[in-house]
């Protein structure tokens, strides 16, 4: 450290600026670090084998039970899109004050609420009553006759199909004139009254659900039986 000085042409002293020195201890030299251990930088064969093993074995057990889960679905969608028609069908009979049938067609697998609107065939009274005697014996009476001249156009509100791989096995209404040829149908009527009727369904798992519909209340109940080929 030094001090100079000048003397200016007046003769006044004038001390020159110091030069600046820095007391800070010399900068150390960072630490080197230590090397990281080859075998802790990334799995090792075996370790990946292991976990890949062990999701093939977790998707093998998932995949049957997720399968499984989906087909036990369809069934139940088609019990709630049954049950569903029918609380339509009581409820459009209420309101238009006047029945409506739910028609089923067993070899198509649909179902669908309908109103039905009479039309008489090109019948003569006198052609259906030419032997009323013998229909009496048979247990027929001449209001039965008449009913039989009488055809009904179908009017669909609503259709449904089952779902894929569920079909319709049965369906038994209080009335056997109610099935005719792969096709049931039963009325709902405006006092909220309506035939008794179960439906049968199954899917290709063997799962079963049975439909039963009192015929007073028009309240249905489900129960579901489990198949074999669970």
């Amino acid at each position: 450290m030094w001090k100079a000085t000048t003397t200016s042409p007046t003769g006044n002293r004038r001390i020159a600026p110091r030069p600046y020195c820095s007391h800070r201890p010399p900068r150390e030299a960072s630490a080197v670090e230590p090397e990281a251990d080859p075998d802790s930088r990334a799995f090792t064969l075996i370790e990946i084998l292991l976990v890949v093993t062990i999701m093939m074995i977790a998707a093998a057990v998932a995949v049957p039970v997720f399968r499984g889960s989906f087909r036990g679905l369809a069934l139940r969608s088609t019990v709630r899109d049954l049950v569903m028609a029918g609380r339509y069908a009581r409820a459009r009979a209420a309101l238009q004050s006047r029945q409506v049938a739910l028609v089923f067609y067993l070899d198509r697998g649909r179902f669908e609420v309908a109103e039905l609107t009479a039309e008489e065939k090109e019948a003569e009274v006198a052609d259906l009553v030419h032997d009323f005697e013998g229909a009496d014996l048979w247990g027929r009476s001449l209001e039965k006759e008449l009913q039989a001249a009488i055809s009904y156009r179908v009017n669909p509100l609503i259709s449904r199909s089952t779902s894929a791989g569920v079909k319709i096995v049965r369906v038994t209404t209080e009335s056997a004139s109610q099935e005719y040829e792969g096709s049931a149908w039963v009325y709902y009527y405006p006092n909220g009254m309506c035939d008794g009727y179960t439906v049968e369904l199954a899917d290709k798992r063997g799962r079963r659900a049975l439909i039963a519909v009192s015929s007073y209340s028009g309240t249905p109940t489900v129960e579901y039986v489990t198949g074999v080929g669970r």
